[in-house]
């Protein structure tokens, strides 16, 4: 009984973490302002007791060279930003790239319909990214918008990403 839910509990674990896993990111040109966005494919796999092992170490990086800390990282961001214009830098927009990464980071804005509306510069640790204005002009409204982090190497090559929403304000 033991040994059934140890096998359920390591079973629902690698689940979890590959339901979580990024497929592989293509960068393409964007449409709306020449710079990137992302194209995701890849599919997530079903985990068995026969692939446990395998599935595990490829979560891990070990099958790949890849270490743990090159697939996980910190940033604080504010989630609301305002804008007078979008060409005018926002008093409140603020991102962080933690002391604790091991990596510079790197993040994008996307707006559906849009695309890509700001492409920051790399972030080495602790740095901070604030009052910046928007690449894209914005007619005056209320945006929902995805902020893609991106952890990059040494060759800044692209290890790992994760988006969150921000809410964007342009007033005028």
């Amino acid at each position: 009984m033991v040994t059934c839910v140890c096998v359920f509990a390591a079973m629902a674990t690698a689940i979890i973490v590959l339901l979580n896993r990024e497929p592989e990111v293509q960068l393409i040109p964007g449409p709306a302002i020449g710079e990137y966005r992302r194209e995701l494919g890849g599919r997530g796999m079903v985990v068995t007791e026969d692939n446990v092992e395998e599935v595990r170490a490829m979560l891990s990086g070990e099958d790949i060279g890849i270490m743990p800390e090159d697939r996980q990282f910190e940033f604080s961001l504010v989630p609301n930003w305002t804008f007078t214009t979008s060409r005018a830098p926002s008093p409140d927009a603020f991102l962080a790239n933690s002391v604790n990464n091991s990596r510079m980071i790197f993040f994008d804005v996307y707006i559906d319909e849009i695309g890509v509306v700001y492409v920051s510069p790399y972030m080495p640790l602790g740095s901070q990214h604030r009052n910046f204005a928007l690449d894209y002009d914005l007619e005056p409204g209320v945006y929902t918008a995805l902020v893609t982090h991106f952890l990059v190497d040494d060759d800044m090559e692209i290890l790992t990403d994760v988006s969150v929403g921000v809410t964007i304000t342009v007033e005028n």
